[in-house]
Order: C-alpha cells, then sequence, then structure tokens
C-alpha cells in the first residue's frame, strides 16, 4: 500500500528495519507508551537522519509527525528529528486520524489548558480507529493518561506556523494516494471522497495560519 501510494504521488519510498510499535513493544496499545524506553530505538531512527543528511543538500526540508494522538512510533520519530536535524531544516505535519478528534491538535501544542476536556473525550471517544483499537479504555483512562503523560506536550518553539494552501490537483493527488491504503480505509474517520474534499476544504478555508494538517 505504501508503494502503490508513493506511485500514485511520483514518489519514492524507502522501508527500514524497524519494527511497529505492537511488535516491537509486544503490546496492543500504542497510544500514551513511555517514550523513556524508546531511547535504543531513537538512538537509531537517529542515525538514519544523519544517513538523509549525507545523502541530501543542507537545505533538504524535512517533514516529520507531530506526534498528534501520541503514537508511540510517531513520538519516537518526533524526538529522534528533534534531536538530529536543524530546527531550520524541520517542519511539522498533524497526523490523521488523531487529529480529527476535537481539540487534539492543541493539546499536543498547548497543553490541557487550552482545551474543553469533556468535548475532548466525547470527540475521541466516537472516532473510528479508537472504537476499533482502543474499545478497552474508558473516560477515566484517557483523562488519567493525558494529565499524566511524560511526554504531552510540545515546545512552543517547535509550533511552526504556515498557511495551508491546496488546489484541486493536490486534492485529487491526496485522495488517489490515500484510497490505496485499503485496509485502513475503515479506521480513517474520511471514508468516501465527499467527506475527504468537505475536510480539505474546511482546513483550506478556516485553519490557515495553523500547523500543516495533511494526510
Amino acid at each position: 500500500e505504501d508503494i502503490a501510494a508513493a506511485d500514485s504521488l511520483n514518489c519514492s519510498v524507502r522501508h527500514l528495519n524497524f519494527l511497529d510499535s505492537p511488535l516491537r513493544r509486544n503490546q496492543k496499545d500504542v497510544l500514551f507508551q513511555p517514550l523513556s524506553e524508546e531511547q535504543a530505538t531513537i538512538s537509531e531512527v537517529c542515525k538514519y537522519f544523519d544517513q538523509l543528511k549525507r545523502e541530501y543538500p543542507a537545505s533538504t526540508i524535512f517533514y516529520c509527525p507531530l506526534g498528534v494522538g501520541w503514537h508511540i512510533d510517531h513520538l519516537v520519530t518526533f524526538e529522534a528529528a528533534c534531536k538530529c536535524i536543524s530546527m531550520e531544516n524541520l517542519r511539522f505535519y498533524a497526523e490523521a486520524p488523531y487529529r480529527l478528534v476535537k481539540f487534539q491538535t492543541e493539546l499536543r501544542t498547548s497543553g490541557l489548558r487550552s482545551i474543553d476536556l469533556n468535548l475532548f473525550s466525547r470527540s475521541f471517544f466516537s472516532t473510528q480507529y479508537v472504537k476499533a483499537y482502543l474499545s478497552h479504555w474508558n473516560n477515566k483512562i484517557l483523562l488519567d493518561k493525558i494529565t499524566n503523560y511524560e511526554n504531552l506536550t510540545v515546545p512552543t518553539s517547535l509550533y511552526l506556523s504556515h498557511e495551508i494552501q491546496l488546489n484541486e490537483l493536490l486534492i485529487s493527488k491526496g485522495l488517489a494516494a490515500k484510497a490505496e491504503y485499503k485496509s485502513q480505509i475503515a479506521f480513517s474517520d474520511l471514508r468516501t471522497p465527499q467527506t475527504n474534499i468537505e475536510f480539505y476544504y474546511s482546513l483550506s478555508n478556516q485553519q490557515k495560519g495553523q500547523i500543516s494538517e495533511l494526510n
């Protein structure tokens, strides 16, 4: 699916030898896992970033997940990027489907004071990925995790604001690439082309100046 999506965008892709969290950690939950237990993996990812920096010009921009949703694999990538790549060369994106939870991006960038916890919780438990993977969670578990997690927010200096610039070509290419991830569509909360288009236009029209939110 990765290769097919990349082909639709005329992009190349490299698959490395890192296991996904459930295989690496031998447990189902991937959200709010202790980042302190991932230092060896972070170091290995840093080595790969160092290799990329040697391969590409010094002006190369690296796009990395912001860690919205606190998926441990995304946080590992975020931490490695921040350690190994100059801030001038880094951009961050808020990940789907986690960013679709109301206040989740704000929770990552601004912390608990910036959100309505009740609305956040209701939005969180209404999303497809939570219903599919976190049906064993309840409101108390969620609130305990976000109030006690060691890496809840990112430093303010890492919040890079820039306008979202979309056009029909980019939207159509994005939809074509997304459609290749057939195993994930049921959990994406953006299941039809129409809802994708409506969401993209809402970003373009209503959220300019915020962090780049790309699928």
